[in-house]
Parts: C-alpha cells; sequence; structure tokens
C-alpha cells in the first residue's frame, strides 16, 4: 500500500477551525484538537432542531462531511483525519469501501475483539440526529457498543476521511442540545437516540472497553499521537 511516507501532523483549535483547515491534497495523518467543548453538525442536518439554551457554553460547528451531530471536548476523543490523494493506492472510488478500509485500519491498531461493521445503517433515522446512535459501514464496534464513527469529505483531489474514537463519553451535553436532557425524550425516536448515546458507544480506556480490548489499547495520555503513529507504520508498509 506503501507510495511514500505518510505523515503525522498536529493541529490544534476550535472544532470550526479544525474543520476548516486546509488539508492540501497530499497524503496525511492529521491529529485534531479542540480546545473547547462543541456540537458538530453534518453538512445537511439542520441546526434549528437544536435547543439553544443545551447549547450554552458550547460551540456549534459544521463539517463539510455528511453524518449528523458528533460530541467532542479537549482530551475527550482521538480525532484523526486520513487525507488521500486521487491515484493513491489507499484511495478508493466507493465511499463504502473507503470507510471500510479505515475500519480495518482501526481495528487493526486497537486488536481484537474490535470489528469492522459489515452491514448498511443500523438506525438510519437516528443518525440522522445524531453520529454515535447507530453504526454504518465501515465503522468499528466492540460488541453490540460503536467504537468509531467516520465520515468522508470528497473533492476532486482527494478524500478526507474522518474518524473518532471516544477515551471520554459523557453525552450529557449532546443531550441537552438535542432537546433529550433532563426532561427525557418526547417520542419513539428521541428515546432510541438516548438510549444509543447513553447505553451504545464504546470508549477507549474505558476499564470495561479496556478488560474487552485487551494488550491493543493504547495509554489514553497519549492516545491520538500513538494510534497515529501506529497507522503510519500499517500504511508504510
Amino acid at each position: 500500500m506503501s507510495a511514500g511516507s505518510w505523515p503525522v501532523e498536529f493541529a490544534e483549535g476550535t472544532a470550526q477551525e479544525l474543520q476548516d483547515l486546509d488539508t492540501g491534497a497530499r497524503r496525511s495523518i492529521r491529529v485534531n484538537r479542540v480546545v473547547r467543548p462543541a456540537i458538530v453538525l453534518g453538512s445537511r442536518q439542520d441546526s434549528s432542531r437544536l435547543s439553544r439554551e443545551g447549547l450554552t457554553g458550547i460551540d456549534l460547528a459544521t463539517r463539510r462531511t455528511g453524518g449528523a451531530a458528533m460530541w467532542l471536548e479537549p482530551g475527550a476523543q482521538v480525532w484523526i483525519d486520513l487525507v488521500v490523494p486521487r491515484g493513491d493506492p489507499f484511495h478508493r472510488d466507493d465511499v463504502g469501501e473507503a470507510s471500510r478500509l479505515a475500519g480495518r485500519l482501526w481495528s487493526a491498531v486497537l486488536g481484537a475483539p474490535t470489528r469492522v461493521w459489515s452491514g448498511g445503517m443500523s438506525a438510519p433515522r437516528a443518525q440522522e440526529l445524531a453520529c454515535f446512535a447507530g453504526v454504518g459501514p465501515g465503522e468499528v464496534v466492540v460488541g453490540r457498543r460503536k467504537l468509531v464513527g467516520i465520515s468522508q469529505r470528497r473533492t476532486a483531489r482527494c478524500s478526507r476521511i474522518q474518524c473518532v474514537a471516544y477515551l471520554r463519553w459523557e453525552p450529557a451535553g449532546l443531550l441537552r442540545a438535542l432537546g433529550l436532557g433532563a426532561d427525557g425524550p418526547r417520542d419513539e425516536l428521541g428515546a432510541q437516540v438516548r438510549r444509543s448515546l447513553v447505553d451504545g458507544v464504546a470508549v477507549i480506556g474505558d476499564p470495561r472497553t479496556e478488560s474487552q480490548l485487551g494488550a491493543g489499547v493504547p495509554d489514553p495520555r497519549d492516545a491520538d499521537a500513538r494510534v497515529a503513529r501506529s497507522f503510519r507504520e500499517l500504511l508504510d508498509r
């Protein structure tokens, strides 16, 4: 798969600054670190459905990839973008196959018993509200819980594959912004989203997840850098 090295780059800023940062069109592995809590909406997601009271103290950003709301906060997740030029051995024209390839990379780094989701969208309506409320093609799961979310932005020059796995998962802020906070869900869909976000997310470094994943789990203190370096070792072969 090698056609030259994969440099690891680091970027720090607000969620919107990191989304808008020009990645260029050369292959790279970029580690993104947010400086403030944020909810990032998908490119086609309607922000009018969010609770303005629930957004107090939280940045609201939009990404150009598809998908739905993501919760980000400093030190709480591993967020890595893979920038893959067209014509690169890693590039896939098929979006689903590109996600599966990225998922297999994550699974190889984190080890058993992670697996790459091979089906379609597990909860399409719920995933229109929150990315981690369901599982999509190529994403990585542990048992029935989602561990890695994947979305893509494609241009004429390259693909930007955005991947997020959590080190700490506290969905209260996202639930409040979605209107699913202390007052509870008001309909069946809201109840489904709430259940998925509360019980359906796997976390790197959580004792339950770590005991399942064994030695493949990176140290949470420098997890994003370690995952990125492991990606580079695999991709440079």
